[in-house]
């Protein structure tokens, strides 16, 4: 249990980083591969509303499973592969 507390503190940053980077830099063809990772739900426009798609991104991240956060975190940095 120790072990998965301990990658939190490296998952839960890892994530806001990478999507609210993607999300700020929208432009790049990394970034737009990373924003299609997230549901329409929780997409707003950084330039018009910035406020709005910081929260909106940490609101996605907060409400994901710990195996989800993981497994996508893995997935991200290619650390795994997904399962196709």
């Amino acid at each position: 249990m120790l072990q998965i507390e301990a990658a939190g503190f490296e998952v839960l940053p890892g994530l806001l980083d990478t999507f609210l980077f993607a999300l700020k830099e929208n432009k790049k063809e990394s970034s737009k591969k990373i924003l299609q990772l997230i549901p329409e739900e929780y997409k707003f426009d950084y330039e018009g509303q910035p406020y709005d798609a910081i929260m909106s991104i940490t609101t996605y991240i907060s409400g994901m499973t710990d195996k989800f956060a993981v497994d996508t975190f893995r997935n991200i940095r290619g650390i795994q592969l997904p399962n196709y």
